[in-house]
């Protein structure tokens, strides 16, 4: 059975590294910054025992909503969530040291990302990725 794995916070929090470093233990396929239906179906027909799929829009409840419902109708029960906090200014940090391309402004981080930031009920809140 997979277990999907599900990081959700601000660009620049650490979703990345923690999936990453999940998949170095455990295996499976890292979607990053990709959550098209598509991949996500070639990822589930592959029959990894982990799927870990990371995206910013992850930190909007509809978008959550959808890709669990589409998650679901795939027989997928196995769904684990794992939210950053919504803190800008760690991850403005942590986006100015960045060499991977992976960029965004201040204020796309903050007037998009960070106001529109719900955390599901329930779920436990992980610091924002510290590098020192």
């Amino acid at each position: 059975m997979t277990t999907i794995h599900l990081y959700i916070g601000l660009p620049g929090s650490g979703k990345t590294y923690r999936a990453k470093k999940a998949f170095e233990s455990f295996g499976g396929i890292i979607l990053d910054d990709d959550f098209d239906p598509k991949a996500i179906q070639a990822a589930i027909d592959e029959k990894p025992n982990h799927i870990y799929i990371t995206h910013p829009h992850l930190c909007f409840e509809d978008t959550r909503t959808n890709l669990i419902s589409f998650l679901h109708k795939q027989n997928i029960r196995d769904i684990k969530l794992y939210c950053f906090e919504n803190d800008v200014e760690k991850a403005w940090t942590l986006i100015k040291g960045r060499s991977d391309g992976r960029l965004i402004s201040k204020d796309a981080l903050k007037d998009v990302f960070s106001r529109g930031y719900t955390y599901p009920a329930g779920v436990e809140i992980i610091p924002i990725w510290n590098p020192e």
